[in-house]
């Protein structure tokens, strides 16, 4: 008896180290001990078919491409795969145990924050975010986030996160955004040329014989029906010229984005009641000529709509280079709205995202109702320079 008890306790021993494939034999006589090691013998093999269920999920969990981690409801990295610490250029345990908001560098809105909204079981939330590696670069990626289910059924208190490497893709999605604007703005170039040249030097030619023969008339009537014509003629050209202005400033091409934007403004400060303040630091680099375009088309833009729609007194842009980066900063104390509600963003604000994208430069617009508006863009100045 004392034998079959110590033979007991080896089983045990061997099924704690995960030696599940131990056995003993089972007496003719069919007694309580015999029962007791029949159990024991069932405990082995589903102890067994768990640990191979799990050394195969580690094993798949270890292998796949994607990044791949499972995120408590608290938002703390529980577990992490091969590849994710390979492509961020950490740990496993660097990462397990720490915030999944390191990986986002703490960035709004937070990952914990979005990890939290997909805890209702059968809920996938997918969304494109970007990770900071530990040498500090950047990783775009898309994000899957999906709750945990447990074998049995059983709700867990944990997130899968699978997220993919996009990088590749957006490089493919900027050409092609390139090349649209780049197609865009040569358009927009033949048109200003084409106008200024033809169509303005034919108005200019008028004007010219209309107050030709304004000058040599005595008669009352036909001077002042000319003088009216001089005028139309007048405002005609002046409407081409910001015509050609809007679609490519002459100073934008012999003179450069600052020049430009100053003029832009100009132009606004003496039409409008909003004051626009422009200020840039000393320092502030001559940018590449499809940066420099696609940067005014921004100011453009934000002035249109701060104009139209802010309701504002005030609009202030300031260009500085500072801490190896290019910036650009334009802010309004207008109405302001809600970026939460807007279901379908307008064609100007996706273009202003899309133009500052297409150069890999960083882009943020916060606003709040009452509170105006203000757009961040920033761009790495080693960067800028590779695109010369």
């Amino acid at each position: 008896m004392h034998k079959r008890i110590r033979q007991i306790y080896q089983l045990l021993a061997a099924y704690a180290a995960g030696d599940f494939s131990k056995r003993l034999k089972i007496s003719d006589r069919l007694d309580e001990t015999d029962e007791q090691v029949g159990s024991l013998h069932m405990l082995g093999e589903e102890l067994m078919a768990v640990t191979i269920s799990r050394d195969f999920f580690t094993q798949i969990f270890n292998t796949v491409t994607d990044m791949v981690m499972v995120i408590t409801l608290d938002g703390l990295l529980e577990k992490v795969n091969h590849a994710a610490c390979r492509r961020l250029g950490y740990s496993q345990d660097q990462l397990e145990g720490q915030p999944v908001d390191l990986i986002t560098g703490y960035a709004r809105p937070s990952l914990s924050g979005q990890v939290r909204k997909a805890r209702r079981p059968g809920k996938i939330i997918q969304f494109n975010r970007v990770f900071h590696t530990a040498a500090g670069s950047s990783l775009p990626v898309d994000i899957t986030l999906q709750h945990m289910q447990a074998h049995n059924g059983q709700r867990r208190r944990q997130v899968l996160l699978t997220a993919r490497d996009i990088t590749d893709r957006q490089a493919a999605d900027n050409r092609i955004l390139r090349a649209m604007i780049d197609g865009q703005e040569q358009e927009r170039l033949r048109l200003a040329r084409d106008l200024h040249d033809s169509l303005g030097q034919q108005l200019t030619a008028a004007k010219f014989f209309v107050s030709a023969v304004q000058k040599g008339t005595r008669s009352k009537p036909l001077q002042a029906k000319l003088r009216t014509a001089n005028e139309c003629l007048n405002n005609t050209l002046t409407e081409m010229r910001n015509v050609c202005f809007n679609l490519m400033p002459k100073t934008l091409e012999d003179f450069g984005l600052l020049a430009a934007v100053q003029e832009l403004c100009g132009h606004l400060n003496i039409t409008g009641t909003t004051r626009i303040v422009v200020n840039h630091s000393h320092d502030f680099p001559v940018l590449p000529r499809s940066l420099e375009i696609d940067l005014f088309r921004v100011v453009q833009e934000f002035l249109h709509n701060s104009l139209n729609h802010g309701d504002g007194t005030l609009v202030r842009l300031v260009f500085k280079a500072t801490g190896g980066e290019i910036q650009v900063r334009m802010q309004d104390n207008g109405t302001g709205f809600d970026p939460q509600k807007l279901s379908h963003p307008g064609m100007g604000l996706r273009n202003m995202e899309t133009r500052v994208q297409s150069h890999k430069g960083y882009f943020r617009l916060v606003s709040a109702m009452g509170k105006g508006v203000r757009v961040v863009i920033k761009f790495p100045e080693q960067s800028v320079q590779s695109m010369r």
